[in-house]
Order: structure tokens, then sequence, then C-alpha cells
């Protein structure tokens, strides 16, 4: 028993070694709550400040385990809780890199300065909390770590959703938080089921997948259905969206940035890894993996587009946007093919670069226009025009056309259904191929909306005075730019990308 005892503290003390990202996120919280509590208060300069610091600490933390998992290695940790391999650094060091973009957001919080500096402590502390659960997630190869991380997820959004205290920030944090709680009921239940079946909460155990292969194939298909629930509500996938368009519209930009890329590409990651293991599984059932999830993608980024059609509102705008690409990221995990995967982790690194730079721009408007109204868009690009050509780019990029990268991760998307069709034949997917096609025609319809009322709408006679803080400036012209260089060089990207090892 002491043996066991030893054994096990010795395995935990040699994995902090490469936990120290997650490690340094936990200090830079516990510092700045300290300073906050034990001093007279943080300004929001020093918040800043010291969030920023502890994010570009993880950081280069995250570019140090780069080159040690070198030839497709990945490191178990703390008895088999968590994998790292190169997929879980390589989100790392965009989560890291997407903090640092927030915390330069303008500060949208409403109370007395010195109450407004101590909420903005506590928000630049639920980035970082939200940044650890997204870590957590992206190393989860237990059922148990995987639903505690989608909770450490959630928890903090619910809290940044609130962050504005303004009349309807309650509304918009309650349907947060009674989807979310229902949804994480639901996948517990079913993670309950999957152990019972499987004899394990460690999915990346050969035994847990043959155990489930064997089992009654009625529970195995709920327990499944039920697991996908918390995870298409991180995706905010039909029909786990509903609480997007109020959330959106009224937490800050900068909480709003963040949620609408970390806690989807996370829960993308987790799919990533089950995928193989349940495609496997029901194949041997009547549910087809491929035909359920290119159903819900076809589902998803259809309704998703079409809500968005009707908007007039910028924020709730996004969070459709959102939806929909949630849509095209789930093509995917249907396609499964190492290709897929390639294309998908590609797609998600320019929708997470275009959706910071489009949500930083939005903040510059939302001073003067606290709701994002799209009547008061008329006309603007005639009073700031360097914004507003920037943010034209941002909606080219997130529309998936030429010259920018947008183009290129959804033509790599739809490259790997056609071969995927080209190998199987299966009908689904030439479905799949022609709705995403189309879907991406129709979202021409709402993306370029707001880039039509700056440029050819006239300026009304008293239009707000436009603040164009030079830092939001400079940030997210270097992120278009990077849209743009992406899509004449992609290998830039690519090269990082084909040095990661899909176990299939």
């Amino acid at each position: 028993m002491e043996q066991e005892v030893y054994s096990t503290l010795t395995e935990t003390l040699d994995g902090l070694g490469t936990f120290l990202p997650e490690i340094a996120l936990v200090a830079s919280i516990l510092l700045i709550f300290a300073l906050e509590t034990f001093t007279r208060g943080l300004s929001i300069q020093w918040s800043r400040v010291m969030g920023i610091g502890g994010f570009m600490v993880v950081l280069g933390l995250s570019l140090l385990q780069w080159p040690l998992l070198d030839s497709g290695n990945s490191i178990t940790l703390f008895e088999e809780m968590l994998i790292l391999d190169r997929l879980s650094v390589f989100f790392k060091i965009l989560f890291s890199i997407a903090g640092i973009l927030v915390l330069l957001f303008p500060v949208e919080i409403n109370g007395e300065p010195r109450q407004v500096a101590h909420r903005f402590a506590v928000f630049a502390v639920l980035i970082l909390f939200m940044a650890l659960g997204g870590h957590l997630l992206l190393m989860a190869s237990n059922l148990l770590m995987a639903y505690m991380a989608i909770e450490v997820l959630s928890i903090s959004g619910y809290l940044i959703t609130f962050f504005r205290f303004e009349k309807y920030s309650g509304e918009g944090g309650i349907k947060y938080l009674i989807f979310g709680g229902v949804s994480s009921a639901v996948m517990l239940y079913g993670f309950s089921f999957l152990y019972g079946l499987g004899g394990t909460l460690d999915f990346t155990n050969p035994d847990f997948f043959a155990q489930l292969s064997v089992s009654s194939v009625p529970l195995l298909v709920i327990a499944i259905l039920m697991s996908l629930a918390g995870i298409l509500f991180k995706l905010s996938a039909i029909p786990m969206h509903f609480w997007a368009p109020d959330a959106y519209r009224v937490a800050p930009t900068g909480g709003l940035a963040f949620i609408s890329v970390v806690p989807k590409i996370a829960a993308l990651v987790l799919l990533i890894r089950l995928t193989p293991g349940f495609s496997d599984i029901l194949a041997a059932t009547p549910l087809s993996w491929m035909v359920l999830m290119a159903t819900i993608a076809m589902i998803t980024m259809t309704a998703g587009n079409a809500a968005a059609l009707s908007q007039k509102n910028a924020l709730r705008l996004m969070a459709y946007s959102g939806v929909a690409h949630t849509g095209f990221l789930l093509i995917g995990v249907v396609v499964l093919t190492e290709y897929s995967f390639y294309a998908v982790v590609f797609y998600a690194v320019i929708f997470a670069l275009a959706n910071l730079g489009t949500f930083l721009l939005l903040s510059v408007y939302r001073l003067n226009n606290p709701g994002l109204e799209m009547s008061r868009f008329h006309g603007l690009g005639f009073k700031a025009a360097l914004p507003a050509v920037l943010l034209l780019i941002g909606m080219i990029a997130l529309t998936g056309l030429p010259p920018t990268a947008g183009f290129s991760g959804k033509l790599l998307l739809f490259s790997s259904v056609w071969e995927s069709y080209q190998s199987i034949g299966n009908t689904i997917l030439t479905a799949l191929l022609i709705l995403g096609i189309l879907n991406t025609v129709v979202a021409l319809g709402f993306y370029l909306k707001i880039p039509y009322l700056m440029f050819f709408r006239p300026l009304p006679a008293e239009a707000p005075r436009i603040q164009t803080p030079s830092l939001i400036i400079v940030f997210s012209a270097m992120a278009m730019f990077l849209l743009l260089y992406i899509f004449f060089q992609p290998d830039s990207l690519m090269r990082w990308i084909n040095s990661i090892n899909f176990a299939l």
C-alpha cells in the first residue's frame, strides 16, 4: 500500500514539470487576487499588465513544450487524467495569444472608478480562469477531467456575461446559466453510462471502446447522445445554441471574443479525440456517426446563417455567425480522415483569428454605440476609414472569400469532404458539400451588411464621434494582415499543423 502511494506521489510530482503553463495560469490568478485583496486595489492598467504578463509566460512555456513532443510523442499526466501532445500545445499557444488580445480591449464595465477597477481585476481573473479550463479540456483523456474542465469554462463564462452590469445582463446570463446547467447534467449522466459500460473513465484506454462495442446497443446510443449534449453546448451547435444571441448582446466585447473562441475550440479538440472510438462502435448500430454528425453540421450551419440574415444588432449577428461556423467546424469530425482533421485545425485557427480581430474592431464602435445596433453604422466608413476597412477584411474572412485565409480554410474542408466522397461514395457527404457551399454564398448577405451600411449609406447629421485607440487599431491590423498573408502563404501555418499527429 505504501509503495503504491509513493508511486502515485512520484508520478504526480514528475507530471508537474510538464504542467508548467497551467501552474503559471493559477499563479497569475492568485497573484491578482492577492494584490487586489491585500492592497488598496489594483488599477485597471496594473490588472491589464499582470494578466497580459501571465499569458505571455504561459505562451513562452507552451512554446518550450512544442519541441519536446516531436515525432508524434505524447506524455500522460496525473494517473492518465491528462495527455500532453502537439494538438493540445498548439491550441494552448493560440489561447495565450487570444488572452493577450482580449485584455487589450476597451473597458466596458459600468460603475464608479474604484468599482470599475475592482471589477476589471476580477474580469482579468475570469479570463485566466477560462483559459485554464480550456487547457484542461484540450488535454483531457479522462471523462471526469473533461467534465470538470467544461464546468470551469462554463462557470467563468456565466460570470463574464454579467460583467457589464446593465439592465439586460441578468437575462442573458441566466439563459446561459440554465442552458449550461441542463446540458452539463445531461452530459454527466451520459458519461456515467459510458463509465458503467466501458469500465473505465480513461477514454484513451483501448479497453474502454472494446467494452463499449459489446454493450447493449440502445443503452450505448443513448449514452453517446447524452454525452454529446455538453460538448455541443460549448460548441453552440444546434440544438444547444439558444443561449448565444442574448449572452452575446450583454457581455463585454472582450469577454465575448474569448467565449466565442476558447470553449468552442477546446470542445472541438475533445470531440476530435472521441470521434474515432465513437465512430467505430456506432458502426455496428443503426446510428451512423457520419450521418449523425453530418446532419448536425448541416442543420447548424443552415439555421445559424438563416437566423443571422434577419438580425439588426451586430452582436446578435456575431452570435449566429458563431453558430454557423460551428457547422463548418463539425465537418472535420464527419469525415474521418487525417486530412479532414488537419483541415479543421486550420479552419479553427482562421476562425479564431478573424473572430478576435472582428470583435476587437467592434469594441471601437461599441464605445459610442453600446448596443451595437446596425442602424447606427450608417456612413461611419467615411468618418473613420481605417477601422472600417479592417472590419471589411474581417467580415470577408468570416464569409470565406478570397483574398483572405477564410477561403483557404473552407477550401480545405470542402476538399476533405470531396476526397472522402470519392473514396466511400456516401451520399450524405454530397449533401454536406453542396449545403456548405450554398451556406458560404448565403453568408454574404449578412457579413457584408455592416460594411455596406458604413460605405454606401449617408452619414447622419448627428453621427457619433468614433474613438480609435491606436493600440486596438495596431493589433486588429496585425490580425487582418495575417488573414491576408496566410491566404497567399498557407504553408506558414500548415507546417505547424502538419507536425501534429492524429491517431486514427
